[in-house]
C-alpha cells in the first residue's frame, strides 16, 4: 500500500475517541521524515481495533445509504446528495448488528461521516461544520475563581507559537542562503527535541526567540533608542500600572510614546485599535502619526 494512503488510515484513527472523556485520541503520531511516522497508543489495542471496526461498519451503512439517493443510471464521480440527520440515523438503526453492539448512534453517526471525509470517500460540503466543531469546551463543575496557574498552559502555547514565528523566519533566512540548509533546518525540526534544535539553528538567540517580533523590528523599536532609560520605558511589560514620563522640551519625550505604541503593537500584539494617543493639536498627532508610519509602516493606527 502507499505510504500516503498509510498516513491517512492511521490519521483517521488518532481522530477516534476524541469525542471521549479526555479529547484525546486513540492514537498520537508524530511525521519524523516522509516515509517515517511515529505511533503511540493512547489506548488499549483491542479498544482502538474495536472502535474503528465499528466505525467501518457504519460508514458502510451510510454510504449504502448515500448512494440509494442517486438516480438510477447516474455515472461519474463528485455527484452530489443530499439527506437529512434523521434519515441517516434511521440508515444506522436497521442494521441490527450495530443496534446490538452501540449505545450512542449519534455518536456513531457523527464520527462515521467525518471518517468518509478523512478518507476521501465522500466529502461533507457545507455541512462539515456541523460535525467538526472549532473548539471543544470544557466546564468545570466546582467552577471558582481564574488564577495564575490556569493560564500556564495558554502561556505556554502562546510561547511555542512565539519560538515557530522565529523557526519560520530562520526557515527563510537559510532558504535565501541555501536552499539545502534550508530543508536540514525543517527535517531537524521534526527530528530533534527543542532544545537540541535551538542550540544548532538559533545559537545565542535565547532571549530573541521568546519576543514576538523580530531580531530586526527588537532592535529598530528599542535598540534603536540608544538610551536606556528611554528603552526600559519603551518595553516596560508591567501590567495595570500608570507611568508618567516627566522631562523638559527637546528631551525626546514624543519619540518614546512613538516607540511605545510601537512596541505594544509590534512586540506585545496590542491590536492598534485600542490604543488612544491625546495629543495638543493637530500637528502634534500628525507628527506621531508619521513616525509611527515610518517606524512600523502601515499598520492600523486609528
Amino acid at each position: 500500500m502507499r505510504p500516503d494512503l498509510v498516513e491517512t488510515i492511521l490519521r483517521g484513527m488518532a481522530q477516534d475517541g476524541r469525542d471521549q472523556d479526555g479529547g484525546r485520541g486513540n492514537l498520537t503520531l508524530r511525521k519524523v521524515s516522509r516515509n517515517t511516522i511515529f505511533v503511540r497508543l493512547e489506548r488499549l489495542w483491542p479498544v482502538v481495533a474495536r472502535t474503528a471496526d465499528l466505525q467501518r461498519q457504519g460508514a458502510q451503512a451510510l454510504l449504502a445509504h448515500l448512494t440509494g439517493k442517486v438516480a438510477k443510471g447516474t455515472r461519474g464521480k463528485d455527484i452530489q446528495v443530499e439527506t437529512t440527520l434523521s434519515a441517516m440515523l434511521d440508515a444506522l438503526n436497521g442494521d441490527a448488528l450495530l443496534r446490538a453492539e452501540v449505545k450512542d448512534m449519534t455518536r456513531l453517526m457523527d464520527r462515521a461521516l467525518l471518517w468518509l471525509h478523512e478518507q476521501q470517500v465522500a466529502t461533507l460540503g457545507r455541512g462539515l461544520t456541523v460535525f467538526r466543531p472549532a473548539i471543544t469546551v470544557h466546564l468545570n463543575p466546582k467552577g471558582g475563581p481564574f488564577t495564575v496557574q490556569h493560564f500556564a498552559p495558554l502561556e505556554e502555547h502562546y510561547g511555542e507559537t512565539t519560538i515557530q514565528t522565529h523557526v519560520m523566519a530562520a526557515y527563510a533566512e537559510k532558504g535565501l542562503e541555501a536552499m539545502d540548509q534550508a530543508q536540514r533546518l525543517s527535517k531537524d525540526y521534526f527530528v530533534l527535541d527543542r532544545d537540541a534544535f535551538l542550540r544548532r539553528w538559533l545559537p545565542g538567540r535565547g532571549m530573541e526567540i521568546r519576543r514576538q517580533t523580530t531580531g530586526t523590528s527588537w532592535r529598530t523599536i528599542v535598540d534603536a533608542l540608544d538610551n536606556p532609560v528611554q528603552a526600559e520605558i519603551v518595553r516596560d511589560d508591567r501590567e495595570q500600572t500608570n507611568v508618567v514620563v516627566l522631562a523638559g522640551p527637546g528631551s525626546g519625550k514624543t519619540r518614546v510614546l512613538v516607540h511605545r505604541i510601537a512596541y505594544l503593537i509590534r512586540a506585545k500584539r496590542e491590536d492598534p485599535r485600542g490604543i488612544l494617543v491625546l495629543t495638543y493639536n493637530r500637528h502634534a498627532a500628525a507628527e506621531i502619526r508619521e513616525r509611527l508610519r515610518r517606524l512600523i509602516g502601515m499598520t492600523r493606527q486609528g
